[in-house]
């Protein structure tokens, strides 16, 4: 099934995307300010090449894993999510397109995780607003981590959905444990994915989705990309990368795969700087994302996980 972008990539996102972006660093700078890293957060290579900068915040890429990485990480990651508005903001990029989520994402999360694990318990870290806990609460027993405190109140007041603020307040093994668009937020990729290993069952699944670093969107995007959003994505992760770092914590990738909206994010940020007449890539949006899926290119890297 094809992705309507207008649902997802509505009329100014890239402009919305740039300035929510710009705002979480200059509350960085403004609050606690930064911090200096010295050494990928993954091998901890100390050997690396500059990428690009945005929002005066440089990106490297590591020598030897190839983990494009932020320079800077805040001293203190609640002025990263310390917006008055966060919550508002949160339910209009996703609650306004919750019923189109679940029908067209939702219930394809859900038969990527059935190939391996037909029913249990799932934990789904990050869980946002709850559209796919919803989606896979038909055939699993779910709970949440959600970092806000406000979502979290609105989870349960809206959903009856049961969330914890982090991992380790967690009880139990969990069959399924997803993290869609987390691990890119995380200071500590290494100690994230250690959390998912002791909170995994043994024969469990871990479903990571993540901006990759490989893909069209990259390559073409550049700072422009709005999946480059520094305070708020430190890490960007290729096959290489990821690899590494599931080797590291005890983990296979077992399936890999990439997906994505690269042609709704440059239709997106084209129209926003009026760059071009669209007419063909609008027309043909469609065929060319599932060309860019095709060949493993596309802007977000699906890593299948199970223990070794």
């Amino acid at each position: 099934m094809g992705i309507d972008f207008t649902k997802i990539r509505p009329k100014n996102f890239s402009r919305f995307a740039y300035e929510k972006g710009k705002k979480a660093a200059d509350r960085v700078t403004s609050g606690s300010g930064n911090i200096s890293l010295q050494h990928c957060p993954v091998c901890k290579s100390t050997e690396r090449i500059f990428y690009l900068a945005k929002y005066e915040i440089p990106i490297f890429c590591c020598n030897t894993c190839e983990l494009k990485y932020a320079g800077f990480h805040p001293k203190n990651f609640g002025d990263v999510y310390s917006d008055p508005d966060y919550l508002d903001q949160t339910l209009k990029a996703y609650d306004e397109s919750r019923e189109y989520r679940k029908t067209r994402f939702g219930i394809e999360r859900v038969g990527l995780i059935k190939k391996y694990v037909k029913s249990g318990s799932l934990l789904d870290v990050g869980c946002g607003t709850g559209w796919f806990i919803e989606s896979a609460s038909k055939d699993f027993s779910c709970v949440g981590v959600e970092y806000s405190d406000d979502i979290r109140a609105w989870l349960q007041a809206k959903l009856q959905i049961d969330s914890y603020q982090s991992m380790d307040k967690v009880p139990g093994k969990f069959d399924v444990i997803t993290a869609f668009d987390v691990i890119e937020h995380v200071p500590d990729p290494v100690e994230f994915l250690n959390q998912i290993y002791n909170l995994l069952s043994d024969q469990g699944l871990v479903l990571i989705f993540t901006p990759f670093a490989d893909s069209v969107a990259f390559l073409a995007g550049g700072i422009n990309n709005n999946l480059i959003c520094p305070p708020q994505h430190l890490h960007y992760f290729n096959e290489k990368s990821f690899e590494y770092l599931a080797n590291l914590t005890g983990f296979e990738i077992i399936e890999f795969q990439t997906r994505g909206t690269d042609m709704g994010d440059i239709l997106a940020a084209s129209e926003d700087r009026l760059e071009f007449d669209g007419k063909f890539a609008q027309s043909n949006a469609g065929k060319i994302q599932d060309l860019f899926d095709h060949l493993g290119i596309s802007n977000h890297g699906r890593f299948f996980l199970k223990k070794k």
